[in-house]
């Protein structure tokens, strides 16, 4: 399988980004109707939704091991957010200090772009230096909404475990995820997955709890859901 996987050349962070929640919030569980009807099985995800900006940050995690009797190491996500959004990510772990980050938007042509990065500073991502390091992948129905969104589904391998930052995630228990993302300004180069990106006029933090994200129709959905062939790198 191929990987649509970039490191990053630069990030526009700095510590007076202002977090637009006081407390950190709780993801919840919320059945994607639009999706379910398209690939026809029920997909329910336990997401954040910024209800000011209409961005959402959703997960789903395998209930047991894969059809090869592997431990799952995995996730299934989605972002969505207005066609008119500039780019949207997440960090696994919560802190951004060390964490995986991962980025994602369309381009000016609808197609879906995503990044997985690493950053020690506010002000800078360099190439990922995670060990064994996420490996992700854009699955299908990406892309421009019925309803004028963007969406992007994404598969993360080896997503579980990494070294630096946090060192993982607990997954019987509530661990934070960060979350960010431009309302309006696109990466510099849109096309190219390792392209900086404005500073986030949104950032913040969710809970979730990860035995609430577990579906027992994970593989099926995953089936259900292949691998998009990466257009980049550019």
């Amino acid at each position: 399988m191929k990987l649509v996987c970039a490191v990053a050349i630069l990030f526009g962070f700095v510590q007076s980004v202002r977090s637009q929640y006081d407390e950190v919030p709780k993801a919840k569980k919320w059945c994607d109707s639009e999706l379910s009807g398209i690939i026809g099985r029920e997909v329910c995800w336990t997401r954040h939704h910024d209800y000011e900006t209409d961005t959402s940050w959703g997960y789903i995690f395998p209930s047991t091991v894969s059809p090869k009797g592997n431990p799952p190491t995995e996730l299934i996500g989605i972002l969505r957010a207005p066609a008119v959004a500039g780019w949207i990510g997440v960090v696994l772990g919560g802190p951004m200090q060390h964490n995986p980050q991962v980025l994602a938007w369309l381009d000016y042509e609808l197609q879906p772009v995503i990044s997985v990065r690493q950053s020690q500073l506010h002000s800078e991502a360099p190439p990922l230096g995670i060990s064994p390091g996420p490996k992700i992948s854009v699955l299908s129905q990406s892309g421009l909404t019925s309803t004028g969104h963007q969406r992007i589904v994404w598969h993360c391998q080896n997503c579980t475990r990494w070294t630096g930052g946090t060192g993982g995630m607990n997954l019987d228990d509530t661990v934070h995820f960060g979350i960010f993302t431009h309302t309006r300004a696109k990466p510099y180069l849109p096309s190219n997955s390792g392209s900086g990106v404005e500073m986030p006029d949104l950032q913040g933090q969710h809970s979730i709890h990860i035995p609430d994200a577990r579906v027992d129709s994970y593989w099926d959905i995953l089936e259900a859901l292949p691998m998009v062939p990466p257009k980049y790198p550019s």
